[in-house]
Parts: C-alpha cells; sequence; structure tokens
C-alpha cells in the first residue's frame, strides 16, 4: 500500500512512511501541531517512534521545555527594547512640548 501510495504522490516510501506514522501521535500533541505548525516535521516523526503514548508525551514535553526558554527571553527582549524605545520618544516628546519658539532666537533654532 506504501509503495502504490508513494507511486501515486511520486514521494519516496520512506517519506510516506514518516508521514503515516504521525497518525501515532497523541491526540494532545496533534491538536497542539494544528494550533503551532511551526515545530519540525523530523521532530514529530522523532517523538511517533516512540513505544508507548506516555513516552511521545515525554518527548514532546522535552522538546517544548528546551525551546521555550529561549523564545520568552527573545520575546522580553523585544518587549524591553520596544518599551525603551517609546520611553526615549515620551521623554522626547515631553521636552518638545516644553520648547517655547516663541521667545527662541535663530541661533537658538538652528541649534
Amino acid at each position: 500500500m506504501q509503495d502504490d501510495l508513494a507511486r501515486i504522490l511520486g514521494k519516496a516510501k520512506s517519506t510516506i512512511s514518516e508521514t503515516l506514522s504521525l497518525t501515532r501521535l497523541p491526540k494532545e500533541i496533534r491538536d497542539e501541531c494544528r494550533k503551532d505548525p511551526s515545530i519540525p516535521k523530523r521532530v514529530l516523526v522523532g517523538i511517533a517512534s516512540k513505544k508507548t503514548e506516555q513516552a511521545m508525551l515525554t518527548e514532546y514535553q522535552k522538546y517544548k521545555d528546551k525551546i521555550n526558554p529561549k523564545d520568552k527571553t527573545d520575546t522580553a527582549n523585544k518587549v524591553s527594547k520596544v518599551q525603551s524605545t517609546i520611553n526615549s520618544i515620551d521623554h522626547t516628546a515631553g521636552l518638545i512640548r516644553t520648547l517655547n519658539i516663541r521667545v527662541m532666537s535663530p541661533e537658538e533654532m538652528q541649534g
């Protein structure tokens, strides 16, 4: 059957076999992957190769734990940089509001 499917789809039998192995994944993992399709197929194939559902769930959790700290740090750094920029803009806007250009000399306006 896999040979026929591989021939019809123009894919290698190993590709068909790997793809079909994903049906072994526990429902929780499949549901999460539908919401977040960024998890590489090779990772899911490795998880699906485990013997038991519990082993698959454990391996999936290890994968998530490994990638999440970096994501959280990157996100926190980006938020921190954005907040710093916003603070600078607010500070500059406050300084601009205090300027009274009506009483400034041409030299002061230049800079």
